[in-house]
C-alpha cells in the first residue's frame, strides 16, 4: 500500500465572466473561506494551508471529527468555513472564531479526494473521484465536515440562485478531468461581485476620534512590481483597527514599498509588504484605481508576492485562444543594437527575433513558465560562434527569476520565465535558442514529462523519422498514454508523455529508455540506442538521454540557432506526414502558420497527470 505523498499544490480556478454552459461541467458553491487540505494517516491528522502550512491546531474539532472517517489513509481537497443561520459562509466571521476559538459554526466543506487508502486519484476524473468521496462522508451530513455537492448543467440557473441568496458566487469543473496542481482552465469561477486579495503597503493615520488608523494602502504585484490601486477605510471594528495597528507597526519602514503609481501625499505611513487583505469592491476607475473597497479580514494563507489583478476571461471554450494568439508587437523595442545581423541568410535582425517572441508570446510561456531553463546564445549571429549557457552568475536582468538547484557540485543557480518581459530580457541577450528541464521549479526531483527524440543518422529520410514516430505512438497507445508531437527544428521530431510529478528521474529514464529498447527489438536494422555516430549511418538513434536529472530540450516555439532559421513546432499527429522537415517553418512561416492555425494541437498537455508503469 502506497503511504501518503507530502503536501500536494492545490488546483486553483481562472475567474470568468459567466459559467460553462454544458454539460460536461458540474458547478458548486464557491465557500469564502481557507482552502484546507486534509491528510490522514492511521488516525492522525494534518490541516495543511493552500500553501502547505501546518493550520491543524487552529481547527481541533474539524481534525477530531476526520478521525472517524472509516480509511486507511486519504487526502481530501476542501474549505473550512464560517456558516451563518442561512447557511452563508463569511470571511471575517471565521478569523473571528479562530481569534476566539469558538468552533460551533466552523465546518470542513469537502469537494475533491487526491488520495484514498493507497491509491493516487488524481489521474482519474473528477466525477468519479467525487463519487468515492461522497460514499466516504455518508453519515457525516450534520458535523463539522460535510460533502460539498454539485449540479450538473443549469449554470446560468445555479449561478443566479447564488447570487440571489447573497454567496460569493460559483465554481464550475469538468467532470471528466483529472487534477492538476495548478491554475487550470478545467476548473473557472464565477464571481457574484468583485473580491480578491490586495497586498497592504501602508496606512493613513486616523482622524478625529478614529483609533489604530485612518486607511489601508493596497497593493497588487505587476510584473514583480508592487503598483498602487488605492485605500480601503471601511469594514474595521474597533477590534479589528486595533489589532492590525500593532501588526503594521511592527512591519513599519521608511522607504514607499509601492513602485507604480505610488502615492506622494505628506504623513503616509509605509509598511513591508508582508500582509495580505481580503477585499470587495465595486468596480475599477480607468485610473487602475478601486471604487468602493470594504475590508474583509486578513490572508494569513497566502504569499503577497503571488497576489495580481484577477481578470475574468470570457469563458473555459476561449480561454486558451484568448491567451494564445499572435499578438500585436510596438515597431521599436527596448533592445540594444536593433539592426544586428542573427539570421545572415534572411537577413533577420534581432528586433525582429524579439518581435517574433513577443508574437508567440501566449502560445510559448505555459511550456516553460516555473521551468528552469538553459540557453543558446549568439551575440554576433548564427553565423559566428554560440555557447550554451546553463547557470547565471552576476545581476539578473529583469523578468527573469533565479533558482537554486542542489547538485553533487553544490549549488547552482538557474532561472525561469514566465512572462513576456523575461523573453525580451532574452532576446536582448541574443539568447533566442531556449531548453527546459523537464520539471518545475518547486518539484525539480519529479519530472512532469518525458521526451522522447528522434535523431536521424546519414542516409535517413524525412519518411523514416515520420514512421518512426507513429511506432512509438503505437506502443504509448497500447499503454494508455497520450503523446504529443513536436517538429525540432532541427533535423528529427520530439515525442512529449505529460506525467505526474510522482516520480524520481531514475525511474523515468529507465521508463524512457525501456521504449526505447523496445523499439530497437521491434525493429533493430532502423533503431539504435548508441550515441556513437559511426553506428547511426542509416538508422535513427532514439535518444532517450533528455530524460535525466538537468537534461533539457528544446521548448516548444522555439527558434533553434542555426544557418537559416528554424521552429520547433508542435503538431497534430494526423498532420505529421504533411511537412516536408523537420525545419520546414521559418521565423515568417511559424507566424503565419500560427495566425491561420485553429486549434493548438497541445491544448490538453497541461491537463495530463499521467502514471506509468514502474517495475522494481
Amino acid at each position: 500500500m502506497k503511504k501518503l505523498p507530502g503536501f500536494i499544490g492545490p488546483q486553483l480556478a481562472q475567474l470568468v465572466k459567466e459559467p460553462p454552459a454544458s454539460d460536461q461541467w458540474i458547478h458548486e458553491v464557491k465557500f469564502d473561506g481557507y482552502r484546507t487540505q486534509a491528510h490522514l494517516e492511521s488516525k492522525k491528522i494534518k490541516l495543511l494551508t493552500r500553501s502547505g502550512l501546518n493550520w491543524t491546531d487552529k481547527y481541533p474539532v474539524v481534525a477530531e471529527e476526520l478521525k472517524n472517517l472509516s480509511v486507511t489513509n486519504a487526502i481530501l481537497d476542501g474549505e473550512i468555513v464560517w456558516l451563518d443561520d442561512q447557511g452563508r459562509s463569511h470571511f471575517q466571521n471565521l478569523q473571528n472564531s479562530l481569534k476566539e476559538q469558538d468552533s460551533d459554526r466552523i465546518v470542513y466543506y469537502v469537494f475533491d479526494l487526491l488520495f484514498l487508502n493507497g491509491v493516487d486519484l488524481r489521474n482519474r476524473s473528477l466525477l468519479e473521484r467525487k463519487k468515492l468521496l461522497k460514499k466516504i462522508l455518508k453519515g457525516f451530513e450534520k458535523t463539522h465536515i460535510r460533502y460539498s455537492d454539485h449540479v450538473v448543467g443549469h449554470a446560468k440557473e445555479f449561478f443566479k440562485t447564488s447570487c440571489d441568496f447573497d454567496l460569493e458566487g460559483i465554481v464550475s469543473k469538468r467532470l471528466d478531468r483529472p487534477y492538476v496542481s495548478k491554475r487550470s482552465e478545467s476548473w473557472v469561477k464565477s464571481k457574484c461581485h468583485q473580491q480578491q486579495e490586495f497586498v497592504i503597503g501602508g496606512y493613513t493615520s486616523g482622524k478625529g476620534g478614529r483609533t489604530g488608523f485612518g486607511a489601508l494602502l493596497l497593493g497588487v504585484f505587476d510584473k514583480h512590481k508592487l503598483r498602487y490601486v488605492g485605500r480601503v477605510g471601511t469594514g474595521f471594528s474597533e477590534k479589528s483597527l486595533s489589532e492590525l495597528k500593532k501588526s503594521l507597526t511592527k512591519l513599519e519602514v521608511k522607504k514607499n514599498p509601492f513602485q507604480l503609481n505610488a502615492p506622494k501625499e505628506r504623513g503616509l505611513h509605509w509598511v513591508k509588504p508582508f500582509l495580505a487583505a481580503e477585499v470587495t469592491f465595486a468596480n475599477w476607475t480607468k485610473e487602475g484605481i478601486l471604487r468602493a473597497p470594504v475590508f474583509h479580514g486578513l490572508r494569513e494563507d497566502k504569499t503577497p508576492t503571488e497576489i495580481s489583478v484577477e481578470e475574468a476571461q470570457r469563458g473555459p471554450g476561449e480561454l486558451t485562444h484568448l491567451k494564445a494568439k499572435i499578438q500585436e508587437v510596438p515597431k521599436s523595442l527596448p533592445i540594444t543594437h536593433p539592426e544586428k545581423v542573427l539570421y545572415k541568410k534572411e537577413k533577420i535582425t534581432k528586433l525582429e527575433v524579439a518581435k517574433y517572441y513577443q508574437a508567440i508570446a501566449g502560445f510559448m510561456l505555459p511550456h516553460i513558465a516555473n521551468r528552469p531553463l538553459a540557453l543558446v546564445r549568439c551575440p554576433d549571429g548564427t553565423a559566428k560562434d554560440c555557447f550554451f549557457q546553463k547557470t547565471i552568475t552576476g545581476k539578473i536582468p529583469e523578468g527573469l527569476q533565479p533558482v537554486s538547484i542542489r547538485e553533487k557540485s553544490g549549488t547552482k543557480k538557474y532561472f525561469t520565465v514566465d512572462s513576456s518581459e523575461g523573453l525580451l530580457s532574452l532576446s536582448q541577450m541574443s539568447a533566442f535558442e531556449l531548453h527546459a528541464w523537464g520539471c518545475r521549479r518547486d518539484k525539480v526531483d519529479n519530472p512532469d514529462q518525458i521526451v522522447m527524440d528522434f535523431d536521424p543518422g546519414p542516409k535517413v529520410f524525412w519518411k523514416q523519422v515520420v514512421q518512426a514516430c507513429y511506432e512509438l505512438k503505437e506502443i504509448l497507445d497500447a499503454l494508455g498514454l497520450k503523446s504529443f508531437v513536436k517538429l525540432s527544428g532541427g533535423k528529427g521530431c520530439h515525442i512529449h508523455i505529460p506525467i505526474a510529478p510522482i516520480y524520481s528521474w531514475d525511474q523515468i529514464k529507465e521508463f524512457s529508455r525501456t521504449l526505447g529498447r523496445e523499439m530497437v527489438r521491434r525493429q533493430p536494422d532502423k533503431y539504435l540506442l548508441k550515441v556513437s555516430k559511426k553506428a547511426r549511418i542509416g538508422k535513427i538513434f532514439v535518444d532517450y538521454l533528455r530524460n535525466g536529472r538537468g537534461a533539457t530540450a528544446v521548448v516548444a516555439y522555439s527558434l533553434r540557432a542555426r544557418a537559416q532559421s528554424a521552429v520547433a513546432m508542435p503538431v497534430e499527429w494526423n498532420d505529421l506526414r504533411k511537412y516536408s522537415s523537420a525545419d520546414c517553418f521559418s521565423l515568417n512561416e511559424a507566424l503565419e502558420h500560427l495566425k491561420r492555425r485553429k486549434k493548438d494541437p497541445w491544448e490538453d498537455f497541461k491537463n495530463l497527470n499521467q502514471e506509468i508503469l514502474i517495475l522494481n
